[in-house]
Formats: structure tokens, sequence, C-alpha cells
């Protein structure tokens, strides 16, 4: 596993995490660690990110019902139970627009990946390369599990599910949703 970058390696790191790729993803595409790129950023100027703050407030409703149509259609949701009282919510949202990415970054927080083509279908022809965003905040996703839950259809007991164990955790932590 190399540990540093050439400066053309290092040009094209930039113009990615300028893109708005995370330094997991990029790290993958060098098959380098996280900190390998993100001290790479860090040395040469640039204030390496965690993940996208969430918006104080929540987006429109026409933004939130269309997110729940995502969520529904290209989403999944990881319900982590840490133990009976603590529960850890991700949400995901997969697709093969970087545009759509972005457009989840600005609106609701997260961060998105790269995930590179995984070959060929029925050896037909190759699949596209795909990029997933990721939602971790409990708190956030909280609120915006709750806002979309009137638009969800596929998803609706999931989320109701998902929103029973975060109320759990988050009473547990004196946390206010």
């Amino acid at each position: 596993m190399q540990r540093k970058f050439t400066e053309e390696q290092l040009s094209v790191v930039v113009k990615l995490y300028k893109e708005g790729r995370s330094c997991s993803a990029i790290a993958r595409k060098y098959d380098v660690c996280h900190g390998t790129v993100s001290d790479a950023l860090k040395r040469i100027g640039i204030q390496v990110k965690r993940l996208k703050e969430p918006t104080k407030t929540l987006p429109s409703t026409e933004k939130i019902a269309y997110f729940a149509g995502l969520l529904d259609g290209e989403g999944s949701m990881g319900i982590y139970h840490k133990s009976p009282s603590c529960v850890r919510v991700s949400l995901y949202i997969t697709n093969t627009s970087e545009q759509l990415m972005k457009w989840l970054m600005e609106n609701f927080g997260g961060n998105y990946i790269l995930k590179e083509r995984a070959g060929t279908i029925s050896n037909l022809r190759r699949t596209k390369d795909s990029f997933c965003w990721r939602y971790y905040r409990n708190v956030e996703a909280y609120r915006l599990l709750k806002a979309a839950l009137p638009y969800l259809i596929v998803k609706k007991s999931q989320a109701e599910y998902a929103l029973q164990g975060l109320e759990m955790s988050l009473k547990r932590w004196n946390q206010s949703p």
C-alpha cells in the first residue's frame, strides 16, 4: 500500500475532493487509508471536513416528498441495535447520478461515495459506476424520517420501527430531536 501521492495523483485527489468525494472514497480509489488522503490534503492547506453538516431547518415539503420517493425506490435503512435501548440508524440512497448525490448533500447533509463498476450483468453489458449517499447522525435521521414518514410507501413500516428505536436512544442520551 502506498503512503504518498505523486504530484499528478495529488492533483487528481484535490479535484475529486473539491467535487464532493469523501476522503474514504478517494482512499479506496488509490488503495490507501483514509488518513493518507486526509493528511495529504491538510499538508497543502485544504481543510478536510468530516460530513457535510445538516441544515438547521428541514428543506421544503416538496424536497422532503422527493427524498421519501428516493428512499422508497433507491434507498435503504440500516437499523443497528447496540443494546435494547441504544439504536443507531443509517440512511443510504444509491444511484448512478452524481448530480443527485450533490443535491442530497446540499439539502440534507451527509456524504457520498463512489462505488466502482461491478462488472457485467449476465455477461451482456458493463454496469455503470454508482454513488451511495450516506447519512449517519441519529438526531438528524430522526427529524428527516419523521418529516418523510407521511410520503413513504414501501419503507413506511421500516421507518416507523427506526423512529421507535431512535426515540428510545435519544431519551437514553437526553437528546431531543
